[in-house]
């Protein structure tokens, strides 16, 4: 490739570096592992989304051919503008101004071109070889990828890039007519056959008639599924810990969101999950729990290739979990538990998994990177998208919060002292035992800083600084003051008999980086203990 094709490379894997999603994840993958997802449907279509529009086209033109000459899609790009000229207006402008924006189109193009190929390469979905025989190079296509598209494309019961998918109620509904139609032609031969009289009649099984749910009900199952695992976060979803699956409190120790002991205590990690965006959030667990699918005896492709499937489903249409493999059918308990999916449940409360609801989370996942599902909002903790926040903090420490949301009550009672609690406000006060403990508990004061102005409320906003100096300024301090000291596990040495041999040892220790602490006065040194070792042995070789 030339130059400029190995920086549009290079500026794709930046931008997909720069976003950690389902797409740089694959990328990541080992090519044998890529390959094995284009073996399947779904995640050639998720793909073939995400790609720019220009590098749809060349995979639709190389689709049905061997290779394809890289010379061939060089001649896409002009080289002159000739036959472009109508885009530029040339009533306006100098004859100079007219060639510049000329040229300015043109590298327009051959950029879009170069990323196009770039992209297509950075997926794997062709590769440039140099033929021997005819003397040139060759694009050739993935043949795992071009397999599988060539049937998607040649089905009539896929879309490419559909708004909406019911594929399975509608192939569903495709082979139940054409069994009834059958049932029909066999039904009007010979009705009075004596042989099909004597056999006894089969009970009719009741057929199962799909039901669609509002897309209302499924944002808000959720958001709320979603808040318990953040509750289960700070420590305070007890009512809840019940209903989540071992596989998702695993998932959450795991990712070092928690440490748990005797009870559930959030880590620094854990904090700064809080406060990002909801989608971000779902991936980081969604990731782990990808890097930990061998251990459970599950695949890892089919569990990437079944969230690309949800990716194309039809929010508040139900689908059977029949055709899915055993690995897709074991994760759907922990998808309900995150909510990226709604299981329904019987009479006697219990869910079952023989038909599933894709929920807003779930089609937010492959998504492309710049946009988002129009449904989706965040769940989370953080205001900053919306710029509704509901933190109040004065000068005297004391905080006034506008909410009723047990997540976000939780979070602030990691660090204020709650004062007084009415239906829809919450008011504490910011202590420095209150600080002591959150830092205690890992969570730095940057952090709930960072957490106060993310959620101040409009009128906070407004001013500058947003937080009161005040406060911002002694959380800090309350900080450097538990962090002056610092406790190291160290060995004394003393007892020397010369100052040269003490001098010699501490020359030593410095050398090594055991060095603590030494006084020539008082005739001893501190050094790490997991030095010792090797401090003992100098001290024997060299001293008297």
């Amino acid at each position: 490739m030339s130059s400029l094709s190995r920086e549009a490379q290079r500026s794709i894997y930046e931008g997909l570096e720069s976003t950690d999603n389902i797409f740089s994840y694959i990328l990541a993958l080992p090519p044998s592992e890529l390959d094995a997802l284009y073996d399947h449907t779904w995640t050639c279509k998720a793909v073939f989304r995400f790609l720019s529009d220009i590098a749809k086209q060349y995979v639709m033109r190389m689709l049905f051919c061997a290779e394809i000459p890289r010379k061939q899609i060089q001649l896409d790009v002009p080289k002159k503008l000739t036959n472009l000229s109508g885009y530029l207006d040339s009533s306006t402008g100098s004859k100079k101004n007219q060639e510049q924006d000329q040229k300015a189109l043109l590298k327009q193009i051959q950029d879009a071109h170069e990323n196009a190929l770039a992209q297509l390469i950075t997926y794997r979905i062709i590769s440039l070889v140099y033929s021997e025989t005819h003397k040139e190079e060759f694009f050739v296509m993935n043949s795992h990828f071009q397999q599988t598209f060539r049937k998607l494309v040649s089905s009539t019961t896929h879309n490419l890039v559909p708004t909406s998918s019911h594929s399975h109620h509608h192939h569903r509904k495709n082979r139940e007519s054409s069994k009834e139609n059958t049932d029909h032609i066999t039904d009007e031969g010979d009705h009075n056959d004596a042989e099909s009289e004597l056999e006894p009649k089969k009970k009719k099984r009741k057929k199962h008639k799909p039901k669609d749910l509002d897309p209302e009900f499924l944002q808000e199952y959720s958001k709320r599924k979603w808040e318990n695992v953040l509750l289960y976060l700070v420590g305070t979803a007890v009512e809840t810990e019940q209903s989540f699956s071992e596989n998702v409190k695993e998932l959450l120790k795991c990712s070092q969101l928690i440490k748990r002991s005797q009870s559930v205590k959030i880590t620094n990690e854990g904090f700064q999950f809080l406060l990002q965006e909801t989608k971000v959030q779902v991936w980081k667990l969604l990731k782990q729990y990808l890097e930990t699918a061998h251990g459970r005896n599950q695949s890892k492709t089919e569990i990437l290739n079944f969230i690309f499937e949800l990716g194309f489903l039809e929010i508040g249409k139900e689908y059977s979990s029949k055709d899915l493999t055993p690995t897709q059918k074991s994760v759907l308990v922990d998808f309900n538990d995150l909510g990226i999916i709604y299981l329904p449940r019987d009479k006697k409360t219990r869910i079952k998994d023989k038909y599933y609801f894709p929920t807003p989370l779930a089609k937010n996942l492959t998504v492309s990177v710049s946009t988002s599902y129009d449904s989706v909002t965040s769940f989370g903790v953080s205001n900053k998208e919306t710029g509704s926040g509901y933190i109040i903090v004065e000068t005297n420490y004391r905080v006034y919060a506008y909410t009723n949301s047990p997540l976000q009550i939780a979070l602030l009672s990691l660090f204020i002292f709650p004062e007084y609690r009415l239906p829809n406000l919450i008011v504490g006060l910011i202590t420095r035992a209150t600080i002591r403990e959150a830092l205690k508990n890992g969570i730095t004061a940057h952090q709930i800083l960072q957490f106060l102005r993310l959620n101040a409320h409009p009128i906070m906003r407004q001013k500058k600084p947003v937080i009161p100096d005040t406060v911002s300024d002694q959380i800090i301090l309350w900080e450097k003051e538990r962090n002056r000291l610092k406790k190291t596990q160290s060995v004394v040495y003393d007892k020397f008999t010369s100052i040269k041999d003490l001098e010699n040892t501490i020359e030593y220790a410095k050398s090594i980086g055991a060095l603590l602490w030494s006084s020539t006065e008082q005739m001893m040194l501190i050094c790490r203990r997991d030095k010792h070792e090797l401090m003992k042995r100098f001290i024997s070789a060299h001293t008297h």
